[in-house]
């Protein structure tokens, strides 16, 4: 039995083998790695309080904003053609990493830029931190890259292992930077040392492909590479601005104060829809086969991965807006409370978020990546124009109502498309998961008003909705348990 969970997990014995073992080793990967950093932010928060937090998000959406721009598509690129093209490898290795040190230099000049846009409250703290910033932007982007390297090998196994080390360096370099300082500035300075050693992981791993990199520079390769990855990197840089957007024009048009609360309320929603992405990784191979084979069979698999997500994201959108404030309290603190009606908010994204994350991989898997950017744009596009008409007079609730707006448009727009390409339904499927979120939503609103502790009524609720499921004979339901 072990031999054989080994084998699964360890080694790379046929296509299919080497999809499930990826997968599982991504996905833990990625949880553990969001969970240690959860758990940072939120003791964070709540020692530092919103207005000093806000200072350490806006840091961040700074260097996130930056790690895109950085990044052009070189990253998804190496990815791609190292796994293409072996032979190749190293050479494609170097001459991208000398492009991507180069868009670093560009990225960290831009970085006194966006730091000039923060209002006079918050200017003096971020202005004595550019540097960090700098540093914290360098060793992300380029741990980034590396990862795009080690990926190209599919050993998602040694990925998981050196991702979940770089953060539990985090957690315990920025937490005591942290516990000792009780500042920003610490915990910024904690983030770049945690990063920088990551990086430094990272290239050890990679040593013997990194040896000598500068003598395999070809500059004949510039141009193709770059012609190559542009389309991945524009993509990457449109999802960023609808990320980063909103946090950043808070921080140039309201107070430092609110970015602290709005990120508390993005926290949450991050966190759980990352559970879609994770689905929708697994589910993306199995896509692009049938894709290729036979329509049909993507349909009724698309069709069937869409009602999996969709089941997940009824309850936790209606019991999240419900929960809301317990959420809030329970996580962040009292001190956390305005940030009460910015999650109710965006909860409300969470089934358009949810079905996103399956729709996006139907695209590529169909070949569709040019409509893919075109609605990226369009959405960036209304979420600036939004952004720059309600934040300013409505704040972080203009900022939600903006998130939300721009989320929902993308999601029936990429559904318009794979409609075309397709046929398929999943509202005749909806009525019993409809039945059993509005009890589950009785019951949720009944205890919260009843004082009853939050992990509580959150285990209740999802009793009481799969327990409605199983009653009403869902058939998606009965599928599973027959198996």
């Amino acid at each position: 039995m072990f031999k054989k969970l080994r084998n699964l997990l360890l080694h790379n014995t046929s296509r299919g083998q080497t999809i499930v073992k990826n997968t599982f080793w991504v996905s833990f990967g990625q949880i553990g790695s969001r969970l240690l950093r959860l758990v940072l932010v939120i003791y964070a928060a709540r020692l530092l309080g919103a207005t000093e937090y806000g200072v350490f998000s806006y840091a961040l959406a700074v260097a996130g904003f930056l790690t895109a721009f950085s990044d052009f598509g070189l990253t998804a690129f190496i990815t791609r053609e190292s796994a293409r093209d072996p032979e190749r490898r190293t050479f494609y290795i170097a001459t991208s990493l000398a492009l991507k040190l180069s868009f670093v230099v560009l990225g960290s000049l831009l970085v006194f830029l966006l730091i000039e846009l923060l209002p006079t409250d918050s200017l003096n703290e971020l202005s004595k931190a550019w540097w960090i910033i700098i540093i914290l932007f360098a060793a992300d982007t380029l741990r980034d890259f590396f990862t795009g390297i080690i990926r190209s090998f599919e050993k998602m196994e040694a990925e998981a292992g050196l991702s979940i080390a770089t953060n539990a360096l985090l957690l315990v370099i920025a937490g005591g930077f942290l516990l000792t300082l009780k500042t920003s500035t610490a915990l910024l300075t904690g983030y770049a040392v945690a990063s920088v050693l990551g990086l430094l992981i990272f290239t050890i791993y990679l040593r013997h492909e990194l040896k000598g990199w500068v003598s395999h520079i070809e500059k004949k390769l510039f141009r193709p590479i770059l012609s190559e990855a542009w389309p991945f990197g524009a993509l990457m840089v449109l999802n960023t601005i609808l990320l980063s957007t909103d946090t950043l024009m808070l921080g140039s048009f309201r107070t430092i104060t609110e970015v602290g609360w709005y990120s508390a309320a993005q926290r949450v929603i991050i966190f759980t829809a990352m559970f879609a992405g994770f689905w929708a990784v697994s589910l993306f191979p199995a896509l692009s086969r049938a894709a290729k084979e036979d329509k049909a069979d993507f349909a009724h698999l698309f069709q069937k991965g869409l009602t999996v997500v969709t089941y997940l994201a009824l309850p936790i959108c209606v019991g999240g807006v419900i929960t809301s404030g317990g959420l809030i309290s329970t996580l962040f603190g009292e001190q956390y409370s305005a940030a009460t009606l910015p999650l109710m908010i965006l909860m409300l994204m969470i089934p358009f978020t949810f079905s996103s994350a399956v729709l996006n991989n139907g695209m590529f898997a169909l070949g569709r990546q040019k409509s893919s950017a075109q609605i990226l744009l369009t959405a960036a596009i209304l979420n600036i124009l939004l952004n720059l008409l309600l934040i300013p007079k409505w704040g972080m609730v203009g900022a939600a109502v903006t998130t939300v707006t721009t989320q929902a448009l993308s999601t029936i727009m990429s559904w318009w498309v794979i409609q075309r390409e397709v046929t398929f339904t999943i509202l005749g499927r909806l009525g019993i998961p409809f039945i059993s979120v509005v009890v589950m939503g009785a019951g949720t609103f009944y205890l919260q008003n009843a004082g009853v502790p939050l992990w509580l009524v959150v285990m209740a609720g999802a009793i009481v909705y799969g327990g409605s499921l199983y009653l009403l004979k869902d058939p998606l339901i009965r599928g599973i348990l027959r198996r």
